[in-house]
């Protein structure tokens, strides 16, 4: 079952390093803000492109709001990914340092 995590503990855990952190936005909105070493796969592409993901890693799953992040983590679970976060606040509630 998908975890979903508020903005402080994802910022723990990315601060450590110990997750992929995955952007399911469009590119548009990746352009205009985006955490720190995150890979982006929009939401429409997610299922074609489930091999350029590691599974030998948690996984951060974000978007702007939650909710497209919380379907792509719930999809990612579906595909066999066992350790999948969400950020349930969405990158508008994430602290403004873990921003690029």
């Amino acid at each position: 079952m998908v975890r979903s995590i508020d903005s402080k503990e994802a910022r723990m855990l990315v601060d450590m390093g110990k997750v992929l952190i995955l952007d399911v936005r469009t590119p548009y909105e990746n352009a205009d803000a985006r955490i720190k070493n995150s890979i982006l796969i929009p939401l429409n592409e997610l299922e074609s492109r489930l091999g350029e993901i590691p599974k030998d890693r948690p996984i951060l799953v974000y978007c702007r709001s939650g909710s497209r992040s919380l379907y792509a983590a719930n999809l990612l679970e579906k595909h066999g990914f066992r350790d999948v976060l969400n950020l349930k606040e969405g990158i508008i509630n994430c602290p403004f340092e873990c921003l690029d």
